[in-house]
């Protein structure tokens, strides 16, 4: 009986303690709303238009994974105190999946299975995108292989 008493006790006193905890966490949660507004973090103006246009680039649409596009980098060449809905500059950075390396269409090519995570770069100026580079070697907006000019300086380094 007395070992009875003593685990309902423990038994009470622990949904006790995981009680109050709870509650603890429920009350540390802030609604968004309630979080000063320099706070919060800035909304991007053409996120969605960077997202589209890495789904519909021939990489992607060929054997892209979906769900995998993130931005681990997004910047602009305004100052601090502008608006974000004003800034019309922007450099993405964007990495994505693909099922096999290579870019483009690679219909017809012998490709191994493996996934591949891609990096492009993407500049929006005025709000229209001017250059986008995948890899360093794709050219998303012509849909080829990136030409450099020509190493005409042996002495110079052209990464």
């Amino acid at each position: 009986m007395r070992v009875l008493a003593k685990n309902t006790i423990g038994l009470v006193t622990g949904l006790a303690i995981v009680f109050i905890i709870g509650l603890m966490c429920i009350s540390c949660g802030e609604d968004s709303e309630s979080v000063p507004k320099e706070s919060q973090p800035a909304k991007v103006p053409y996120n969605d238009m960077v997202v589209n246009f890495i789904k519909n680039d021939s990489t992607y649409k060929f054997d892209g994974v979906d769900g995998s596009v993130n931005f681990p980098k997004t910047e602009s060449s305004a100052s601090r105190d502008t608006p974000s809905s004003e800034i019309r500059d922007w450099e993405f950075t964007a990495t994505y999946q693909t099922l096999h390396p290579g870019h483009g269409n690679r219909t017809g090519q012998v490709l191994i299975e493996l996934i591949t995570t891609h990096t492009a770069v993407i500049k929006i100026e005025n709000g229209q995108i001017t250059s986008a580079v995948c890899d360093g070697v794709w050219d998303m907006l012509a849909g080829k292989s990136v030409t450099y000019p020509p190493k005409t300086d042996p002495g110079k380094c052209y990464c």
